[in-house]
């Protein structure tokens, strides 16, 4: 699914992975009917549906506990929380997410803990946890570039960067903002660029608005 998201043909996932996942099933290959479910899990929370992205990760999940398989179980578990996330069932997502926190901690897995811990860094902002955010978006950050995977160290800056907007730094939020721009200078198509150059036009607007009430 990798190589067809990079040449922008992620629409040609799903009916290529359904497959995959069938064929699995027929020949009784469970651990590769669980990945292939756990990757339509992701195409579906990338396209934004994230009911779907729900099912396919609780089937991947039964099949994880059924076979024994830790990593697709914490995999599983991650695109839960972030389904529960995007339907805003926050409630249901922090334990699945710990859950899956913690197995890829104990493994040494520096880029799903980053993956994670951005998840549960979204959460704490929506609930108004400003402070704990900080800590979550900060150790992502440092996870990303543990692991040298710029695009996951954009996300959590941007981020980290509505984090400080709302605790009323605008100046730096917005200094954090363009760290993720520079990062993601050449991927203008790409969620990280909107999603910095959006926080840095908030920054910007804030420190406006301050500057303009104290004259």
């Amino acid at each position: 699914m990798g190589a067809l998201y990079l040449r922008g043909q992620l629409h040609d996932a799903e009916p290529l992975l359904e497959t995959e996942a069938s064929l699995c099933h027929e020949v009784g290959d469970r651990f590769g009917e669980q990945r292939a479910l756990g990757n339509l899990a992701n195409f579906h929370l990338l396209q934004g549906r994230p009911t779907q992205a729900l099912a396919y990760a609780q089937k991947q999940l039964t099949i994880c506990d059924e076979i024994d398989a830790p990593v697709g179980v914490a995999y599983a578990q991650r695109t839960m929380g972030e389904a529960h996330l995007r339907l805003n069932n926050l409630d249901q997502a922090v334990e699945p997410l710990r859950s899956s926190l913690a197995w890829y901690q104990k493994c040494g897995d520096d880029l799903g803990q980053g993956d994670v811990l951005r998840i549960l860094g979204e959460i704490s902002i929506a609930t108004g946890r400003l402070q704990e955010a900080k800590q979550q978006l900060g150790q992502s950050v440092e996870r990303a570039q543990t692991s040298k995977h710029a695009a996951a160290e954009a996300l959590a800056l941007s981020l980290l960067a509505r984090t400080w907007r709302l605790s009323g730094s605008a100046k730096q939020a917005m200094r954090v903002a363009e760290q993720a721009l520079g990062i993601t200078a050449h991927m203008r198509d790409s969620t990280g660029w909107s999603l910095a150059w959006g926080e840095y036009v908030e920054a910007k607007e804030a420190i406006h608005k301050t500057t303009q009430s104290r004259r």
